[in-house]
């Protein structure tokens, strides 16, 4: 799929997601031609956005000083209009117009510019064609644009014409041909330093690169462009990276991080006022938590989107929602409320199919302007070579026959008359340009000082967050046990508390009652900030088991762990499905006996010399025997600290330790982390393996060993969530 981004006066293709714009209604009240230059202007069609830019160029356009300037005016309409009735027929102004006007330029710079417009516009015509399905028509359009392109060494021109190339290519299906013209894009963008057209080269590759399977470069892509626009700040270009790397991480099975990046793009969409993106991203996390069974959610989103499409009337943005609305309701067997959106998806199935047919009768007329004036130009120009053979053979003639002083004199002061013509005319345009360069000079300095005033309130506006987010950063480490009190209760340990933003959904915690040793890690749901959040409730929550009802054994703890994080979430009205996922031990200092209770979280005791069959047939235990140590497998519970379908209560295991013996707890952030040579994730296994070949080591050297093999692993890519591990030695 193909959505348009604007780029000089073409229309830049980019493989993403659709965001179509059409205005749809049926009464017709035309403009005033003289003003507004094109013909059946149908104001009804045009919103408000639209009406604005359209009034405003134009009233520039009528009081504009020179010509160049006029028709950058039309090129801007033509840049950021994006009503298929509206802007097409400004491309034709502006190419019929350019066309003419280069015909009576002398002026190279001026040369240069007419034909950077004209290349423009036919690219343009190309892009109509494309949009109907005429391959053979676009390919003439675009391969002409790029030969006007390359005449006048225009890079950036020919930039944009790989581009769409490459974005025609791949509609077609040809991968290999696509793949080409969009990486000749990105050397030429490379080139004239044009690091926004890089990151949008970056995001086209990477989208070819995921149709192809080949997910681990596709998200290298999308990463590395989602860098560049957070580096010029360009958060257009970044909503569109957002939405790219979560489609990798839906398609790859991790529904949540999706709902993370969808949720980044739609902030900014919503700050920046991109309506109908705005309604694409509600779309998207509709679709992503109807695919985890969170009904209630996926239909407010979805009917957010619904709403905010109705209101811009975008046809494409409400077609998506309601297909969306027809499968929540389908699923809820409400059949009225599913016929409803179904029909409503059908009626704006049929909308877009009449603007799709009016811009086919418009393609057909454009083409004939094209080609009537490429034939007209033609005839002009065999008719000035006749006129200027014609002129020689005249001026041979009268210089063979005329050789007397008296017409020599008179040559002399018509070329006399024809340099002081010459000088004038040039200083006049002089003037005239210094004039336009100085007007070009006083508006820049004023974008300047707002850019300046804008910046300096996000600089304050990210102040503020840093220091808030710093702050609680301070509160979360308040609450966590210190690394001593750890260390302080066992022979040996480490603590690896490696957050992965500022503040962490994960969290360790420890307790001491007379003889008992109370010792957790816990993944809260999501990370940042949310996830800090929860973790404070689920902390609390511990603390009362322990405290207030007074409760030791690992698994009533969590019961009523549980018990209270649904009652605390409940106050909100709404039905909240967060919780965490945590490993918790008891340890009887005096009996030398651990009990365990895990919600989703396994641990790991590695012992010297036991051996499988010491245990017989026990289902929560599993054993991996080594010629060295065994290291033992506690199986946790497959439920969560918080609401569940299928809650139950929790499973107490008990287990003897001895001396020497190492236990570990731990989170799935380390487990889950992408990497390697291929991508992959870090998984359990080489998790495993790390801790039995170095289970003689002291802790400190462990963790080291840990933090090296994760750091390897993880290379350049980013870490994708909170890691929190913690080892002990009885």
């Amino acid at each position: 799929m193909t959505t348009l981004v604007p780029g000089r006066q073409i229309r830049w293709c980019i493989l993403l997601p659709v965001f179509m714009m059409f205005s749809v209604t049926w009464s017709q009240t035309y403009g005033d031609k003289k003003f507004y230059l094109v013909d059946s202007l149908d104001l009804e069609l045009v919103s408000v956005t639209d009406r604005t830019l359209l009034d405003t160029s134009l009233a520039l356009f009528h009081k504009a000083a020179h010509d160049t300037i006029a028709l950058d005016l039309i090129e801007h309409i033509v840049d950021e209009c994006w009503n298929e009735a509206v802007w097409p027929k400004y491309n034709t102004y502006l190419y019929l117009a350019a066309s003419m006007e280069i015909k009576h330029t002398q002026v190279p710079e001026e040369q240069k510019k007419l034909a950077s417009l004209i290349a423009g516009s036919v690219s343009n015509f190309g892009y109509i064609c494309d949009n109907e399905g005429n391959v053979p028509g676009a390919l003439i359009y675009y391969h002409r644009a790029l030969e006007i392109y390359e005449r006048i060494n225009d890079y950036n021109g020919c930039a944009s014409g790989f581009n769409n190339l490459g974005v025609l290519y791949s509609a077609q299906g040809d991968t290999a041909k696509s793949l080409f013209y969009h990486n000749e894009s990105l050397r030429l963008k490379k080139r004239i330093g044009d690091n926004i057209g890089v990151a949008l080269s970056l995001n086209n590759i990477g989208t070819l690169y995921k149709e192809q399977g080949r997910t681990f470069e596709a998200l290298h892509c999308f990463e590395k462009s989602l860098r560049i626009s957070k580096e010029l700040n360009d958060e257009r270009v970044m909503a569109i990276s957002y939405d790219n790397i979560a489609g990798i991480y839906f398609n790859e099975g991790y529904p949540t991080k999706a709902i993370d990046y969808y949720n980044k793009a739609l902030q900014i969409r919503e700050i920046n006022g991109e309506y109908s993106g705005a309604a694409f991203s509600l779309n998207n996390i509709a679709s992503v938590y109807l695919s985890m069974d969170q009904v209630d959610k996926a239909q407010t989103y979805a009917e957010r989107s619904l709403l905010l499409a109705e209101e811009i009337a975008y046809p494409m943005d409400i077609q998506n929602a309601a297909q969306t609305l027809y499968d929540i309701f389908k699923l809820r067997k409400n059949y009225e409320k599913a016929l409803y959106y179904h029909e409503l998806f059908i009626d704006m199935r049929d909308s877009l199919h009449n603007v799709i047919n009016e811009r086919a009768t418009l393609a057909q007329s454009l083409k004939y302007e094209y080609e009537k004036e490429s034939l007209k130009d033609s005839l002009q120009n065999q008719k000035i070579q006749e006129i200027k053979d014609s002129k020689i053979s005249e001026q041979n003639a009268v210089i063979g026959k005329e050789k007397t002083f008296r017409y020599a004199l008179i040559i002399v002061l018509v070329l006399m008359a024809y340099v002081v013509f010459i000088s004038v005319r040039n200083y006049m345009r002089k003037q005239r340009d210094n004039e336009l360069i100085q007007n070009q000079k006083n508006e820049v300095e004023s974008q300047k000082q707002k850019i300046e005033k804008q910046h300096h309130i996000l600089e304050e506006t990210y102040k503020e967050i840093s220091d808030s987010i710093t702050y609680a950063k301070r509160i979360q480490q308040a609450i966590l046990p210190p690394v001593e009190s750890v260390s302080n209760a066992f022979r040996d340990s480490f603590v690896w508390y490696q957050p992965k933003n500022v503040v962490s959904g994960d969290f360790y915690w420890m307790e001491k009652i007379d003889h008992l040793l109370i010792l957790a890690v816990a993944d809260c749901t999501g990370h940042g900030v949310p996830g800090a959040m929860v973790s404070v409730v689920c902390h609390n929550a511990l603390n009362r088991s322990v405290f207030e009802f007074g409760i030791t054994e690992p698994n009533l703890i969590l019961d009523k762990t549980r018990q209270l994080v649904i009652e605390t979430f409940d106050k909100s009205g709404s039905e909240v499905k967060d919780g965490m996922d945590i490993s918790l031990i008891c340890i009887d200092t005096i009996a030398k006996k651990m009990t365990y209770a895990g919600a989703n979280n396994n641990i790991y005791i590695i012992r010297r010399g036991l051996k499988s069959e010491t245990f017989g047939e026990r289902s929560e235990i599993s054993l991996h025997d080594t010629k060295l140590c065994t290291l033992i497998e506690l199986k946790s519970d497959k439920q969560p600290i918080g609401r569940f379908s299928k809650a139950r209560d929790f499973t107490k295991h008990e287990l003897m330790l001895y001396a020497d013996d190492r236990i570990y707890l731990f989170s799935d952030g380390l487990a889950d982390q992408f990497g390697g040579p291929k991508g992959k994730k870090f998984k359990y296994q080489q998790f495993k393996e790390i801790l039995v070949q170095n289970h003689q080591e002291p802790m400190e050297n462990q963790l080291n060993e840990l933090s090296i093999n994760f750091e390897s692993w993880k290379g350049e890519l980013e870490q994708v969530d909170d890691i929190c591990v913690i080892g002990v030695t009885i």
